[in-house]
């Protein structure tokens, strides 16, 4: 038996979840770090009342924000690929295991049920194949 890959199936219905969950939360940051980045160029530029000095040392605050902006960038980029993978595994995954329990029992193995968790939302279905398969094998065993 293969290990099991918890993040990513293969699935093209998780890889299109994946991409729709991550875009949707990939325009938003970019959004509010472009607004963030411009407000404050906006600031120090327009306020020219500003002393010199107080000038001097907003920028290199702003340049210094700048490493701690690219860092925290690329650490919800991270998290938010690793959401995006858990999220799309969590719908897809009863489905993946639905077709494999299916392709066993289409293989002639009637003494499989299938197993779902308490919080897979294709419990219906799959109790509704295993009273399927159950009359199936009444039928065999009375004719």
């Amino acid at each position: 038996m293969a290990a099991k890959r918890w993040w990513y199936s293969g699935n093209p219905i998780q890889t299109k979840i994946l991409v729709v969950v991550f875009v949707s939360m990939l325009f938003p940051m970019i959004t509010m770090t472009i607004c963030f980045w411009f407000l404050f160029r906006w600031f120090v530029d327009n306020f020219s009342l500003l002393p010199v000095a107080v000038y001097q040392s907003l920028m290199s605050i702003f340049n210094q924000l700048k490493f701690f902006w690219g860092f925290s960038l690329v650490l919800i980029f991270i998290v938010m690929l690793l959401w995006s993978l858990y999220i799309s595994n969590r719908l897809v995954g009863p489905i993946d295991r639905l077709e494999r329990d299916l392709d066993n029992i289409l293989t002639g193995n009637d003494n499989l049920e299938i197993k779902v968790r308490d919080k897979d939302d294709l419990r219906g279905i799959a109790d509704r194949i295993n009273l399927m398969v159950a009359e199936n094998r009444k039928r065999k065993s009375t004719a």
